[in-house]
């Protein structure tokens, strides 16, 4: 069963992929491949194809060598997740068979708008955006531009909806929500869904973060993911994840 999927893809799909990328070459970047496919032929299809693919092929982290350390065919793969936390929308990605695979929903949508509803129960993307035009006053949009900052680093606009307190804190309907308890609600539900497309427990997770991140909305990030119960491995810098998912990281000159 492997070796018919693993040829099938190479024979059939990446073929297609390929063709289908150069016809779009502005467009679709190799991350995005398999989804730009999906869309313009038929997504159940492609979700199935995944799931066999992410079955049987090798799934894992980013691996991190330190000096004197055990080679690569020593160390055990482990799964690992790559979340980008982004301010107006959010993703989840593996790597798999050197290929960077963006994890889509059940409808086939990658992207997780990060807004949150506190209504009578908990909304998260692209649901809870369609909330904020009838229930603006429980939902919550652009958290993670509070991440980290108190109320002094803040404007009069800035600090709409937010409780009058010292500490930043949203009130809604559920009760009073920092920024990191609603970047918590948007990581979890990205952790989800990479656990029933991959239908494992992930071992650890790489979040992105924007380079000018000080150490308070470093470690907010951090405390954020940790409340969704995932383990952080790493914060990477946003620029540096751009480079290693272009290969840049592979492909060093030296002068």
């Amino acid at each position: 069963m492997q070796l018919y999927t693993k040829k099938y893809i190479k024979l059939v799909i990446n073929p297609c992929i390929k063709l289908y990328m150069k016809l779009n070459a502005n467009r679709y970047r190799t991350s995005c491949a398999y989804q730009a496919f999906a869309h313009a032929v038929c997504p159940a299809i492609y979700q199935a194809i995944l799931q066999l693919h992410i079955k049987f092929a090798s799934v894992y982290t980013l691996q991190i060598s330190e000096p004197n350390g055990p080679n690569e065919n020593s160390r055990a793969r482990k799964l690992g997740l790559g979340i980008d936390l982004g301010t107006t929308n959010s993703l989840v990605a593996i790597k798999m068979s050197d290929v960077a695979h963006v994890l889509t929903d059940k409808e086939g949508q990658a992207l997780l708008p990060s807004v949150v509803n506190f209504g009578a129960e908990v909304t998260v993307g692209h649901a809870a955006l369609e909330l904020a035009v009838v229930d603006p006053e429980n939902t919550i949009v652009s958290a993670k531009r509070l991440m980290g900052r108190s109320r002094d680093d803040l404007n009069k606009n800035q600090q709409r909806g937010l409780i009058d307190d010292d500490r930043l804190a949203f009130a809604t309907r559920q009760g009073h929500k920092t920024p990191v308890e609603v970047s918590s609600e948007i990581l979890n539900v990205l952790a989800v869904r990479a656990r029933t497309l991959l239908e494992a427990e992930e071992d650890g997770v790489v979040l992105t973060v924007p380079a000018y991140f000080d150490d308070r909305q470093r470690q907010a990030t951090r405390q954020a993911a940790e409340l969704a119960g995932l383990n952080v491995l790493r914060l990477l810098n946003e620029p540096t994840a751009a480079a290693v998912a272009y290969g840049l990281d592979e492909h060093i000159e030296e002068s």
